[in-house]
């Protein structure tokens, strides 16, 4: 990485795609090949010494993808300064742009029409303006794990980037880590003091869905809708607090099947939930060392098989280092009393002290 904003200029030439980097790469650029794809290192002398079919400036590249036409890169080309974390700018994501790096052969079985509908498909999911990056730090890591290497979960274009990830390595100057999420920077003055406030969320890259048709956790203790949130406070010093949570569907085997009923049915999987449960649970301590499992949902009635299936699954868990606590969030903040959040407070000062 560096500490310095990034451009890179891609080259097409016959037979090759070429991508260099205005800082950070010394003379390496990278080589894709235009019929399969394969990304591949090379010096800048001389197999660049002629002249190229066009070129295009990005500041950014998300990855590659191959579709029935053949290899596609997508390419970051507008972006905007959101805040910053220390001496580091976040960037959005503001504009893209997916371009197909094959050459002009058609393929055997090759529909256009379908080829067209895959390609929009991937533009429409790229214009959600909540992808973010930084050149100079990982935003996939929280501020404890800034030295640990990129987080899997969190590398929201780790698919699109691993045939650059495969050729260089992840450390490279080319392999941009970009988050999917929300990203805020405000400054603020308590008691004189100034500082910025910073929150971000990275939305994790498994087991995606919309709410109904994805639930509960898969096979590997995936669960749908998981997320880190993490609040800095960021002072001109340099000194930096940190506070994360996560949360994610309860980590059992439950869904619900949509139908013309005003409530779904709810179906549950108790015997296939212990391991799922176990594996995300394990997971979770594995990345954060001690966790506080918070149940936020009703002790009774249509939620109640569920919150009596995470309560049996939590009693099963004799690590020290899990906590599970339910506080049915509907029935004490009913009629918008707000305010009796601090009863679920006053239960966690303990741990959240212990925690610093």
């Amino acid at each position: 990485m560096v500490t310095a904003q990034q451009t890179f200029k891609v080259s097409f030439y016959p037979t090759t795609v070429t991508i260099e980097a205005s800082r950070g790469s010394s003379d390496t650029h990278l080589v894709v090949d235009r019929t399969t794809g394969q990304v591949t290192t090379a010096s800048s002398s001389p197999a660049f010494s002629a002249s190229p079919l066009r070129t295009l400036s990005a500041h950014g590249i998300m990855g590659l993808i191959n579709l029935q036409r053949g290899p596609y890169v997508v390419l970051i080309t507008g972006r905007e300064a959101v805040g910053t974390i220390g001496s580091s700018t976040v960037y959005r994501v503001s504009a893209t742009r997916v371009v197909r790096v094959a050459d002009d052969r058609t393929p055997s079985g090759f529909d256009a029409a379908d080829e067209a509908t895959y390609v929009r498909l991937l533009e429409n999911a790229l214009q959600t303006p909540s992808f973010y990056f930084s050149y100079d730090m990982d935003l996939t890591c929280s501020l404890q794990r800034q030295d640990s290497g990129s987080n899997d979960v969190f590398f929201f274009n780790k698919y699109l980037a691993e045939p650059i990830i495969n050729a260089v390595g992840s450390q490279s100057v080319f392999v941009l880590l970009v988050i999917h999420g929300f990203f805020a920077c405000k400054p603020v003055e308590v008691r004189g003091t100034r500082f910025n406030y910073v929150l971000v969320t990275r939305r994790g890259r498994y087991r995606q869905g919309t709410r109904y048709l994805s639930r509960g956790a898969d096979a590997d203790g995936h669960v749908s809708n998981y997320a880190e949130t993490e609040q800095i406070v960021d002072f001109s010093s340099g000194d930096q607090m940190a506070y994360v949570q996560v949360r994610g569907s309860i980590p059992i085997m439950w869904g619900q099947v949509p139908n013309l009923d005003y409530v779904p049915e709810l179906r549950i999987d108790v015997n296939a939930s212990h391991e799922r449960f176990q594996t995300h649970m394990t997971r979770m301590i594995d990345e954060y060392n001690e966790v506080v499992a918070v149940n936020l949902i009703d002790k009774v009635k249509y939620e109640k098989p569920m919150s009596d299936t995470f309560a049996a699954l939590s009693a099963e868990m004799k690590s020290p280092q899990y906590h599970y606590v339910h506080f049915d969030f509907h029935k004490e903040c009913s009629r918008m009393r707000w305010d009796r959040i601090s009863l679920l407070m006053d239960e966690l000062s303990s741990l959240n002290t212990r925690f610093g």
